[in-house]
């Protein structure tokens, strides 16, 4: 192999390794970001590109397809079991352990997805039982005691759906007085559960329903609170499901269903919020500026930094028609510079750079450039070669550009050589 083919693989090789690299750079980047599903796609295009040219999966881009691919999963199971979709978290959660047995934060939302799902299957089992449907309430706990062996309502749910129902009466007044017991205590999710049975068994016990009310009341309450510490805290989506379950446990809840409707609001607002900071990164302005505006008439909490990234992106904006400015001034085109600088310096009044310092400048220029232009005529109308020749180049020093002066300048020194 000659030197000049030994280069052209080399010089293949290199650019073979720039194409595979920059997806796994961007994939991170988006990573870095926070957005889960870009850096999943940008590797994931990438790899599945290789694989349909019949090519074999680079190293890096394997590596980084598997870590993200983990991320990503990870991220969509966190937005199943916030959606309610818990099984859906489960099977997700499933195929990251697949690959990565040992992950601890899939470990982690195994176990939140498992209890929503048997905490659900437990109030389907009450539901059942409060109609009578007792064989439809076993295998309801059943099936929550096969995701969380230990749970106590499940088990004692599947002792309930499993008791001869003769003994109601009696075992009624056992439950009232255990809920009467936990009460105080503060175990209200146990009162709850002891006094509801007690009203099952016996319908006539309205001193074991008040209890009841009373104890759902009371965790109503501690969801409440649990979910104005997470609004305070900016995490509006946890906010969102406590006040959720402070509705479903007390239906009557004081603005119950405005907490969840300005929750929801929040959360699209700092949805929007995010997209709108991913737009002025790319420059897309006017959807950067439609995004915070929509959001500004969603939220109430997150008014601030909506509008820091509104003057962000106002800011943004203002800088790229400085830029545009300064490119046209290094151009030589001092005319065309100083309007856009004059459009800068009026959209930002109290400055944003040196913007009125250049228009000063710039001013000076072509009014230098007008008044030499407009002597070297008088010169040259008079047949006086020479005064007009220094009066153009004087022009030419202020403003190169302006008007033909580079044109007379040349036709002169040429008449001016000429009759030397």
């Amino acid at each position: 192999m000659s030197i000049r083919d030994t280069s052209r693989c080399l010089i293949a090789i290199f650019l073979a390794g720039c194409a595979a690299s920059y997806p796994v750079r961007t994939s991170r980047e988006f990573l870095q970001q926070g957005n889960f599903t870009q850096a999943f796609h940008a590797i994931n295009d990438a790899r599945q590109a290789q694989i349909d040219a019949h090519e074999e999966v680079d190293a890096k881009t394997e590596e980084c397809y598997q870590e993200v691919r983990i991320r990503f999963l990870l991220y969509e199971a966190r937005q199943a079991i916030f959606d309610g979709d818990e099984r859906k978290a489960v099977r997700l959660i499933a195929e990251v352990q697949l690959t990565s047995p040992n992950n601890a934060v899939a470990k982690e939302l195994a176990q939140r997805a498992k209890h929503r799902v048997a905490s659900q299957l437990c109030l389907k089992g009450e539901e059942f039982i409060s109609i009578g449907d007792l064989a439809q309430a076993l295998e309801c706990f059943e099936l929550a005691l096969i995701g969380e062996p230990d749970m106590e309502v499940a088990l004692a749910g599947r002792v309930l759906a499993q008791s001869d129902v003769a003994k109601l009466h009696g075992i009624a007044q056992r439950q009232f007085l255990e809920a009467i017991r936990k009460l105080p205590e503060f175990r209200y999710n146990e009162a709850g559960y002891h006094a509801g049975v007690a009203v099952l068994r016996d319908a006539s016990r309205t001193d074991a329903q008040d209890v009841r009310v009373r104890a759902y009341r009371a965790v109503a309450e501690v969801e409440q609170q649990r979910a104005e510490e997470s609004r305070n805290n900016g995490a509006y989506g946890a906010a969102l499901m406590s006040y959720r379950e402070a509705l479903r446990l007390w239906p009557e809840l004081p603005n119950g269903e405005a907490n969840i409707v300005a929750m929801t609001h929040e959360l699209e607002a700092q949805a929007s919020l995010e997209r709108a900071s991913m737009a002025i990164r790319t420059g897309q302005m006017e959807k950067a500026r439609a995004l915070l505006q929509a959001a500004l008439l969603l939220s109430t909490l997150e008014r601030g930094p909506i509008n820091e990234l509104l003057f962000e992106a106002r800011k943004h904006e203002g800088q790229q028609n400085y830029d545009i400015a300064r490119d046209l001034e290094i151009e030589g085109k001092k005319s065309e510079a100083l309007v856009q600088f004059e459009l800068v310096s009026k959209d930002w009044p109290d400055g944003l750079a040196d913007e009125k310092t250049r228009i000063g400048a710039l001013r000076n220029d072509i009014q230098g450039a007008e008044k030499a232009f407009a002597e070297g005529e008088s010169a040259e109308q008079k047949n006086d070669l020479k005064a007009a020749l220094e009066h153009y180049r004087a022009a030419q020093t202020y403003y190169s550009a302006y008007k033909d002066v580079t044109v007379r300048v040349a036709r002169l020194a040429a008449v001016s050589r000429s009759g030397s």
